[in-house]
């Protein structure tokens, strides 16, 4: 199975409001099939009840130490200091019947994992922007022992996939599609 499935995410963080036309120098066939999804760490569609806290809400924080925060609707067009991060995300599945299946499924999680992230890297400012390299890196370490311990750990944690959101119909006709 493993050659029959991959899962890739390229990032770059630019300095701009999301206007570089190919900020991950994608090829020419790249650049046909990509789609454009925007995501605004104000905007909180793309995420459920359960996602969103008070502590994590870009809406309602405000760094004590930068000043950053409370995000407004326009916080985008009027902020002095913004960053883009853009990201290609590419999934293959090869498995006949369920290949589109699991590729969609998988693309339309990808809007709310990113929003949900980069709204608590907003609100987790004050933790991380004294930072020096030697604290990022000790950070790391600890962070990868931790997850090293995780993942033994039967417990589910995180994000789960949604297929909730999706009727048995919808799926069924999926299936049938291959």
């Amino acid at each position: 199975m493993k050659e029959n499935f991959y899962l890739t995410i390229e990032s770059m963080h630019l300095a701009d409001r999301g206007g570089s036309y190919n900020a991950l120098a994608l090829n020419e066939d790249l650049l046909k099939k990509r789609e454009i999804v925007m995501i605004d760490i104000y905007d909180d569609s793309d995420l459920k009840k359960s996602d969103i806290t008070p502590e994590t809400d870009p809406r309602i924080f405000q760094s004590k130490k930068t000043g950053r925060g409370k995000l407004t609707a326009d916080w985008s067009k009027k902020s002095q200091q913004v960053m883009c991060c853009y990201k290609v995300v590419q999934i293959q599945f090869k498995m006949f019947g369920l290949q589109g299946l699991v590729e969609r499924m998988c693309q339309k999680q990808y809007p709310r994992i990113f929003s949900k992230f980069n709204r608590e890297a907003f609100c987790w400012i004050d933790k991380w922007y004294d930072m020096s390299m030697d604290d990022i890196r000790k950070m790391e370490h600890e962070t990868a022992l931790l997850l090293a311990k995780r993942i033994k750990d039967p417990e589910q944690r995180g994000i789960v996939c949604d297929v909730g959101d999706r009727n048995a119909d919808s799926i069924r006709s999926d299936m049938s599609i291959g």
